[in-house]
């Protein structure tokens, strides 16, 4: 028992000497204040970082209004861009415009034909102005300065060639006919001339010489050619049920489908009355049913036929070629043979060949 006493006494000594009381608080609530400093920690690293979030969304929050700012302020100046580019698009289209419009204005006035008296500005070779308008002279120039060649085919030496009765020899119908034109056209004012004056047939490589050597003299544009022939439906020496007048130009869309045109219009009418008679001859079986008086082929979108005829492929101007009837249809060579046949196939060379080249722009 007094062992035991003095046991108690040294632990009481030495609590004592601890602290007593407040040690034993402190031994008991040691865990307890560890975990209130961990809190402590802890809550002051949340309020940190509440703080810190604070600030980071103020300034997210900023720079999203800048953003903003900066998006309207581009919006804007992509607008005005937009504007100023329509502007600076309607005022050339304005000048492209005004410039079209002063040039026609100039191409008016302007000539740049040294000795046009409407030549603007003028220069020591401008004549006086005539009494006519500008388009009234350069008409007049395209008349006076147009060479017009007639060829007439074949001659007295090519075999057939000829009606099954011998009354119509094509190379002597085609002279008689071209040497007509060439008049009337010069009683009108025109220059025009036969490229073939000889009665023998003069090969093709010299009459596209011919008519080569006045293109490279006078300029192709100044230049046009026919070449008058009848047709044939065979060379039996037979008579044939085959008729109408028709032209001939080169492969191709040329001034020579102008010209064979102007032709084809002619023909509707200075053959009225053969266009007529037409169909009565088609009764009486002159014809037979798949003739026409105008014969055309539209497949290339106008009347005249396409063909790789020598002087229509090798001469460098115009050329047409024309077909008036058939010299082996008796009624054709009735018609072809009459004085008023010959004139109006006349008559249709030379108003087709005018109207073209009245419809020449200067």
């Amino acid at each position: 028992m007094e062992q035991a006493t003095t046991w108690w006494q040294v632990l009481i000594a030495i609590l004592t000497a601890l602290g007593g009381l407040e040690c034993v608080k402190w031994f008991f609530n040691r865990k307890t204040n560890s975990r209130i400093a961990i809190a402590e920690a802890e809550s002051a690293e949340f309020h940190h970082l509440q703080e810190t979030n604070e600030w980071l969304q103020k300034q997210l929050q900023a720079k999203e209004e800048r953003f903003a700012e900066q998006t309207q302020l581009v919006r804007k100046q992509n607008t005005e861009i937009l504007d100023l580019t329509t502007k600076m698009a309607e005022m050339e289209i304005r000048h492209e415009q005004e410039k079209s419009e002063l040039m026609i204005e100039l191409v008016k006035v302007r000539c740049d034909d040294n000795g046009c008296p409407f030549r603007r500005p003028p220069n020591a070779q401008t004549p006086p102005k005539p009494g006519i308008t500008k388009e009234q002279y350069h008409s007049q120039k395209i008349i006076t300065s147009m060479k017009i060649l007639i060829d007439n085919g074949h001659g007295s030496d090519t075999a057939g060639k000829c009606a099954p009765d011998k009354s119509l020899r094509e190379y002597k119908w085609a002279r008689e006919i071209a040497t007509r034109i060439v008049a009337d056209l010069k009683a009108k004012g025109y220059d025009a001339e036969r490229i073939v004056t000889e009665e023998s047939d003069i090969p093709l490589p010299t009459r596209t010489a011919r008519v080569n050597s006045i293109c490279n003299k006078l300029g192709t544009q100044n230049v046009i050619l026919v070449s008058i022939h009848c047709n044939a439906a065979g060379a039996d020496g037979k008579w044939k049920t085959a008729g109408g007048w028709c032209a001939y130009t080169s492969p191709g869309q040329t001034k020579a489908d102008i010209l064979a045109t102007s032709l084809y219009d002619a023909a509707e009418v200075e053959l009225a009355e053969y266009i007529q008679q037409f169909p009565i001859h088609k009764r009486l079986g002159k014809y037979d049913s798949k003739q026409r008086p105008v014969r055309t082929d539209y497949s290339d979108g106008d009347p005249d036929y396409e063909a790789r005829f020598y002087i229509l492929m090798h001469t460098k101007c115009p050329a047409v070629l024309t077909e008036s009837l058939f010299q082996d249809n008796k009624a054709d060579v009735d018609f072809l043979l009459s004085p008023e046949g010959k004139q109006r196939i006349t008559a249709l060379h030379v108003n087709g060949i005018i109207n073209y080249i009245k419809n020449l722009k200067p």
